[in-house]
């Protein structure tokens, strides 16, 4: 919209969204010019996501004395801004508006579109379906009439076929990975490990350093209970068996 259509025509002020007649000299606003100042400030709203502002704005320049093209254009508006606005209870409202415009203009196949568009989401098709049909009654040549009423078959045929099922294969898994995957008996030998390395870590904390009788002449077992009641050993043997068993609780629950 350009400045001009802002101001008025005789003395060049700038417009009221709400002035009929300039209140600076006094002339007569015409509706096409209030149709553009009303009509900015909706389309401003619909820009900024303010649906139902938007609207309410709509309504007062689709209440304006316009020509055919505008009114419909503007109930048109109106209507889809009514539903993209969220409400249920708006929807009433943008179904009238709808039907104004297709009655003003039934070859408008957008005004066409929003409609069944509508009736679609209120569960309502059977309307759309009637009135199409009906159109045919009156008039078999009616173009758009068949048009939207195969449009409507088509809708329907797509909402009855089942949705194809896709089947995928399960991925593969090694062999390393099969025979580390937890199970419960894993589990259980994986707790028992724990259990044993947690009690050699208490248990080389409070020894006194000297080896057990039963170990005397072994030196191999000895080394290996050196190596068994080792700190940093136990804690690595630790932090491993805890990770599996984590892991291991993780992949039960969600089975």
């Amino acid at each position: 919209m350009s400045v001009s259509d802002m101001r008025c025509g005789k003395c060049g002020q700038a417009l009221a969204l709400a002035d009929m007649v300039c209140a600076s000299c006094g002339e007569a606003v015409p509706a096409e010019k209030r149709a553009a100042v009303l009509g900015a400030r909706a389309e401003a709203f619909a820009d900024a996501g303010q649906y139902a502002e938007a609207a309410r704005a709509a309504e007062a320049v689709a209440a304006l004395p316009l020509p055919l093209e505008g009114a419909k254009l503007w109930r048109r508006k109106r209507g889809s801004w009514l539903q993209r606005a969220g409400r249920p209870q708006l929807l009433d409202a943008a179904e009238a508006c709808l039907s104004d415009a297709l009655r003003l203009d039934d070859s408008d196949d957008l005004s066409h579109q929003l409609w069944m568009d509508l009736l679609q989401k209120r569960g309502s098709m059977d309307k759309a379906r009637a009135w199409y049909k009906q159109r045919l009654v009156e008039n078999p040549e009616d173009a758009a009439a068949k048009r939207h009423l195969a449009s409507l078959r088509l809708l329907e045929d797509f909402k009855l076929a089942a949705p194809p099922k896709l089947s995928i294969p399960p991925a593969k898994e090694g062999m390393l990975m099969q025979a580390i995957r937890p199970n419960p008996w894993k589990m259980i030998t994986v707790g028992f490990g724990f259990v044993s390395c947690l009690y050699m870590m208490v248990s080389a904390w409070t020894a006194t350093g000297q080896q057990p009788a039963l170990l005397e002449g072994a030196e191999s077992m000895a080394s290996i209970m050196k190596l068994a009641e080792d700190p940093w050993f136990n804690g690595f043997q630790l932090l491993i068996y805890g990770v599996y068993l984590v892991w291991g609780w993780k992949e039960l629950r969600g089975r």
